[in-house]
């Protein structure tokens, strides 16, 4: 009963073909009449080589991570020598930033000390000039009390 139902075309999908079916059926059939023991071998080898395989793949790994942590130590060492060097940079910079204010006020008072004597320099220059003027007119003024005295004189 339950043949005649598989063999019922009703309960077939559509989408199925005999052929298709027979094909299914004769590849089972083989792999179960084929030895497999070829196959297996193949499998048991592989298996066999797996800890060869991890034991170099451990030893990459190793060596991988010695190259690799080299590697680090050697970029942590720059990465170090870079944060030192900035670090007197910034000091350089600090000093040269105090020297260059130091020099600022120092180049302020020199010009404050040079105002102040040329003023000097100008009071000096109107005061000999007014002691010049005097002279002059005391000269003058005694050049005249001698020509009339001469002058006074001859009369």
């Amino acid at each position: 009963m339950a043949y005649s139902a598989f063999l019922d075309s009703s309960s077939i999908n559509n989408d199925v073909r005999y052929g298709e079916l027979f094909s299914l059926f004769d590849n089972a059939q083989e792999y179960f009449t084929v030895s497999h023991e070829e196959t297996f071998d193949k499998l048991l080898s592989k298996v066999n080589q797996l800890p060869v395989k991890t034991g170099r793949t451990k030893i990459c790994c190793e060596q991988l991570k010695r190259r690799n942590s080299a590697k680090l130590n050697s970029v942590y060492e720059q990465l170090e020598h870079v944060y030192s060097t900035r670090e007197q940079l910034k000091s350089q910079q600090e000093d040269l930033r105090k020297t260059k204010v130091k020099q600022e006020r120092e180049l302020e008072e020199y010009r404050t000390q040079r105002e102040e004597s040329q003023k000097k320099i100008e009071k000096r220059a109107e005061r000999a000039e007014c002691m010049r003027i005097s002279v002059k007119m005391e000269a003058a003024s005694a050049l005249g009390f001698i020509g009339y005295s001469l002058f006074a004189l001859e009369e």
